[in-house]
Protein backbone atom coordinates (compact mmCIF):
# COMPACT_ATOMS: atom_id res chain seq x y z
CA UNK A 1 0.00 0.00 0.00
CA UNK A 2 0.88 3.66 -0.48
CA UNK A 3 3.09 4.79 2.29
CA UNK A 4 4.34 1.73 3.61
CA UNK A 5 5.17 0.31 0.03
CA UNK A 6 7.16 3.47 -0.60
CA UNK A 7 9.18 3.12 2.53
CA UNK A 8 9.54 -0.80 1.66
CA UNK A 9 10.84 0.48 -1.48
CA UNK A 10 13.37 2.76 -0.27
CA UNK A 11 14.60 0.18 2.19
CA UNK A 12 14.90 -2.13 -0.42
CA UNK A 13 17.07 -0.25 -2.69
CA UNK A 14 19.24 1.48 -0.72
CA UNK A 15 20.20 -2.52 0.61
CA UNK A 16 20.61 -3.73 -3.03
CA UNK A 17 22.41 -0.68 -4.30
CA UNK A 18 24.87 -1.13 -1.67
CA UNK A 19 25.60 -4.77 -2.59
CA UNK A 20 25.79 -4.10 -6.16
CA UNK A 21 28.54 -1.12 -5.35
CA UNK A 22 29.79 -3.63 -3.31
CA UNK A 23 30.22 -6.36 -6.13
CA UNK A 24 31.33 -3.70 -8.75
CA UNK A 25 34.45 -3.13 -6.15
CA UNK A 26 35.15 -6.57 -6.16
CA UNK A 27 35.22 -6.95 -9.80
CA UNK A 28 37.86 -4.06 -9.84
CA UNK A 29 39.77 -5.94 -6.88
CA UNK A 30 40.20 -8.93 -9.09
CA UNK A 31 42.21 -6.82 -11.94
CA UNK A 32 44.12 -5.69 -8.91
CA UNK A 33 45.07 -9.09 -7.37
CA UNK A 34 44.07 -11.74 -10.41
CA UNK A 35 42.23 -13.65 -8.77
CA UNK A 36 38.27 -14.09 -9.05
CA UNK A 37 36.20 -12.64 -5.70
CA UNK A 38 33.53 -14.97 -5.07
CA UNK A 39 30.61 -14.02 -3.12
CA UNK A 40 29.60 -15.35 1.07
CA UNK A 41 25.84 -14.08 1.48
CA UNK A 42 25.54 -12.80 5.18
CA UNK A 43 22.38 -12.66 6.78
CA UNK A 44 21.06 -10.20 9.67
CA UNK A 45 21.32 -13.55 11.87
CA UNK A 46 18.45 -12.59 13.84
CA UNK A 47 14.48 -13.76 13.89
CA UNK A 48 13.44 -11.43 11.22
CA UNK A 49 15.41 -13.63 8.53
CA UNK A 50 13.49 -15.28 6.18
CA UNK A 51 13.94 -19.28 5.89
CA UNK A 52 14.95 -19.08 2.46
CA UNK A 53 17.92 -16.53 3.50
CA UNK A 54 18.70 -18.24 6.46
CA UNK A 55 19.46 -21.36 4.40
CA UNK A 56 21.91 -19.13 1.96
CA UNK A 57 23.79 -17.63 5.50
CA UNK A 58 27.84 -18.66 4.89
CA UNK A 59 27.19 -20.44 1.52
CA UNK A 60 29.78 -18.98 -1.57
CA UNK A 61 28.10 -18.12 -4.95
CA UNK A 62 29.52 -16.35 -7.83
CA UNK A 63 29.17 -12.44 -8.27
CA UNK A 64 26.57 -12.90 -11.06
CA UNK A 65 24.16 -15.53 -9.02
CA UNK A 66 24.40 -13.52 -6.24
CA UNK A 67 22.97 -10.59 -7.51
CA UNK A 68 19.98 -12.32 -8.70
CA UNK A 69 19.67 -13.76 -5.37
CA UNK A 70 19.63 -10.89 -3.40
CA UNK A 71 17.42 -7.74 -3.35
CA UNK A 72 14.34 -9.30 -2.23
CA UNK A 73 11.70 -6.65 -0.36
CA UNK A 74 12.53 -5.74 2.50
CA UNK A 75 16.13 -8.24 2.40
CA UNK A 76 18.39 -6.93 4.30
CA UNK A 77 20.95 -9.65 3.65
CA UNK A 78 25.02 -8.57 2.19
CA UNK A 79 27.45 -10.07 0.03
CA UNK A 80 30.71 -10.43 1.28
CA UNK A 81 33.64 -11.02 -0.65
CA UNK A 82 35.22 -14.55 -0.71
CA UNK A 83 38.84 -15.84 -1.68
CA UNK A 84 39.51 -19.21 -2.53
CA UNK A 85 43.54 -18.90 -1.98
CA UNK A 86 42.98 -17.02 1.80
CA UNK A 87 40.04 -19.26 2.92
CA UNK A 88 40.94 -22.41 1.20
CA UNK A 89 38.66 -24.18 -1.14
CA UNK A 90 34.95 -24.04 -0.73
CA UNK A 91 32.15 -25.19 -3.23
CA UNK A 92 30.79 -22.90 -4.97
CA UNK A 93 26.90 -23.29 -5.02
CA UNK A 94 24.87 -23.16 -7.40
CA UNK A 95 21.39 -21.18 -7.92
CA UNK A 96 19.43 -24.90 -7.19
CA UNK A 97 21.49 -24.74 -4.48
CA UNK A 98 20.86 -21.58 -2.79
CA UNK A 99 18.30 -22.48 -0.43
CA UNK A 100 19.44 -26.02 0.56
CA UNK A 101 20.45 -25.88 4.47
CA UNK A 102 24.06 -26.56 4.18
CA UNK A 103 26.65 -25.31 7.19
CA UNK A 104 29.43 -23.65 5.97
CA UNK A 105 32.32 -22.88 7.87
CA UNK A 106 33.20 -19.03 8.82
CA UNK A 107 35.96 -17.67 6.72
CA UNK A 108 39.14 -15.96 8.50
CA UNK A 109 39.01 -12.61 8.26
CA UNK A 110 41.54 -11.18 6.01
CA UNK A 111 42.08 -8.29 3.77
CA UNK A 112 42.07 -8.18 -0.34
CA UNK A 113 42.66 -4.92 -1.59
CA UNK A 114 41.06 -3.05 -4.25
CA UNK A 115 40.83 0.24 -6.16
CA UNK A 116 37.60 2.88 -5.27
CA UNK A 117 37.36 5.11 -8.29
CA UNK A 118 35.34 8.69 -7.37
CA UNK A 119 33.14 8.02 -11.06
CA UNK A 120 32.11 4.59 -9.70
CA UNK A 121 28.42 4.52 -9.18
CA UNK A 122 25.10 2.93 -9.98
CA UNK A 123 21.87 3.50 -11.08
CA UNK A 124 18.45 1.23 -9.92
CA UNK A 125 15.59 1.33 -12.17
CA UNK A 126 12.53 3.34 -11.82
CA UNK A 127 9.90 1.51 -9.55
CA UNK A 128 6.54 2.60 -10.00
CA UNK A 129 4.61 3.82 -6.65
CA UNK A 130 1.24 3.56 -5.22
CA UNK A 131 -0.05 6.83 -4.17
CA UNK A 132 -3.35 5.72 -3.17
CA UNK A 133 -3.00 5.53 0.63
CA UNK A 134 -0.86 8.44 0.77
CA UNK A 135 -2.02 10.71 3.86
CA UNK A 136 -4.17 13.95 2.79
CA UNK A 137 -3.68 15.95 5.30
CA UNK A 138 -0.07 15.22 6.36
CA UNK A 139 2.07 18.28 6.81
CA UNK A 140 5.41 17.44 7.29
CA UNK A 141 7.58 14.22 7.28
CA UNK A 142 10.74 13.22 9.05
CA UNK A 143 12.86 10.26 7.59
CA UNK A 144 16.05 9.11 9.74
CA UNK A 145 18.55 6.67 8.42
CA UNK A 146 20.61 5.33 11.56
CA UNK A 147 24.11 3.00 10.01
CA UNK A 148 26.88 1.49 10.70
CA UNK A 149 29.40 1.13 8.07
CA UNK A 150 32.23 -0.33 8.60
CA UNK A 151 33.83 -0.67 4.88
CA UNK A 152 36.93 1.52 3.67
CA UNK A 153 34.58 3.41 1.15
CA UNK A 154 31.47 5.57 1.64
CA UNK A 155 28.17 5.95 -0.58
CA UNK A 156 26.51 8.82 -1.31
CA UNK A 157 22.84 7.55 -2.27
CA UNK A 158 20.32 9.67 -3.47
CA UNK A 159 16.63 9.03 -4.12
CA UNK A 160 14.13 10.91 -7.20
CA UNK A 161 11.08 11.40 -8.40
CA UNK A 162 9.36 12.15 -11.52
CA UNK A 163 6.22 11.40 -13.06
CA UNK A 164 7.51 10.28 -16.23
CA UNK A 165 10.65 7.79 -16.14
CA UNK A 166 11.90 9.73 -19.02
CA UNK A 167 12.61 12.79 -16.51
CA UNK A 168 15.50 10.15 -15.36
CA UNK A 169 17.41 10.22 -18.39
CA UNK A 170 20.67 12.48 -19.22
CA UNK A 171 18.72 13.81 -22.01
CA UNK A 172 16.04 15.54 -20.24
CA UNK A 173 14.93 18.91 -20.20
CA UNK A 174 12.76 18.04 -16.98
CA UNK A 175 15.22 17.01 -14.34
CA UNK A 176 13.64 15.06 -11.53
CA UNK A 177 12.79 15.76 -8.24
CA UNK A 178 15.01 14.83 -5.25
CA UNK A 179 13.35 13.06 -1.90
CA UNK A 180 16.68 12.73 0.09
CA UNK A 181 20.23 12.23 -0.36
CA UNK A 182 21.44 10.05 2.10
CA UNK A 183 25.61 10.36 3.02
CA UNK A 184 27.50 7.27 4.00
CA UNK A 185 30.63 7.72 5.63
CA UNK A 186 33.38 5.29 5.23
CA UNK A 187 34.74 3.43 8.40
CA UNK A 188 31.81 5.27 10.41
CA UNK A 189 28.51 4.86 12.31
CA UNK A 190 26.11 7.70 12.12
CA UNK A 191 22.89 9.38 12.10
CA UNK A 192 21.51 11.27 8.97
CA UNK A 193 18.09 12.71 8.40
CA UNK A 194 15.79 14.15 5.52
CA UNK A 195 12.59 16.32 6.05
CA UNK A 196 10.34 16.16 3.70
CA UNK A 197 7.61 19.24 3.23
CA UNK A 198 4.71 20.14 1.00
CA UNK A 199 6.05 20.21 -2.21
CA UNK A 200 7.23 16.87 -2.10
CA UNK A 201 4.10 15.70 -0.85
CA UNK A 202 2.50 16.80 -4.10
CA UNK A 203 4.26 14.47 -5.71
CA UNK A 204 2.20 11.82 -3.87
CA UNK A 205 -1.41 13.60 -4.91
CA UNK A 206 -2.27 10.50 -6.91
CA UNK A 207 -3.27 12.85 -9.90
CA UNK A 208 -0.16 11.15 -12.17
CA UNK A 209 1.60 8.26 -12.35
CA UNK A 210 5.02 8.51 -9.77
CA UNK A 211 7.80 6.75 -10.09
CA UNK A 212 11.20 6.35 -7.70
CA UNK A 213 15.35 5.80 -8.30
CA UNK A 214 17.78 5.22 -6.49
CA UNK A 215 21.65 6.12 -7.68
CA UNK A 216 24.45 5.26 -5.66
CA UNK A 217 27.90 7.24 -5.89
CA UNK A 218 30.98 5.29 -3.88
CA UNK A 219 33.45 7.67 -2.23
CA UNK A 220 36.46 5.54 -1.82
CA UNK A 221 39.56 6.73 0.26
CA UNK A 222 42.07 9.01 -0.82
CA UNK A 223 45.52 10.33 0.08
CA UNK A 224 46.38 13.63 1.18
CA UNK A 225 46.46 15.56 -2.24
CA UNK A 226 43.01 13.88 -3.21
CA UNK A 227 44.31 10.65 -5.15
CA UNK A 228 42.51 7.35 -4.42
CA UNK A 229 44.19 4.71 -2.37
CA UNK A 230 43.87 1.30 -2.16
CA UNK A 231 40.84 0.03 0.29
CA UNK A 232 40.57 -3.49 1.96
CA UNK A 233 37.71 -5.89 2.41
CA UNK A 234 37.39 -7.92 5.81
CA UNK A 235 35.32 -10.74 5.70
CA UNK A 236 33.46 -9.42 8.61
CA UNK A 237 32.55 -6.26 7.35
CA UNK A 238 29.29 -5.08 6.73
CA UNK A 239 26.46 -2.21 5.88
CA UNK A 240 23.58 -2.01 8.85
CA UNK A 241 20.82 0.59 7.86
CA UNK A 242 17.64 1.50 10.17
CA UNK A 243 15.74 3.64 8.36
CA UNK A 244 12.54 4.95 9.96
CA UNK A 245 10.02 8.02 10.12
CA UNK A 246 7.95 10.50 11.55
CA UNK A 247 4.68 12.06 10.11
CA UNK A 248 2.81 15.39 11.45
CA UNK A 249 -0.75 15.00 10.09
CA UNK A 250 -3.36 17.83 10.53
CA UNK A 251 -6.28 16.47 12.57
CA UNK A 252 -9.66 18.32 12.64
CA UNK A 253 -10.93 17.14 16.81
CA UNK A 254 -14.64 18.72 15.03
CA UNK A 255 -14.58 15.75 12.03
CA UNK A 256 -13.53 13.46 14.89
CA UNK A 257 -16.29 14.28 17.26
CA UNK A 258 -19.00 13.81 14.48
CA UNK A 259 -17.32 10.19 13.12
Amino acid sequence: VGLSRSKMIARTEVVETYNQAAVMEFQRAEIVIGEEVFVEWQTAEDERVRSSHRARNGKIFTKEDGLQLIGEPNCRCALLPFLQSVSGPEEVSSLSQADVDVSAPVPTPTPSPGDIFEDASIDMDPELVDTDDFPEDLERMVLYAEYDNQFEFGTQIEVFAAHDTAHFLSSTTVLPDTLLTLDIIANHTGTDSVILDEDEFDLFDGSQELYIKTKAHLTGETDGVGNPVPSKFLYTDSLKILLYGALKVLVDPEAEEED
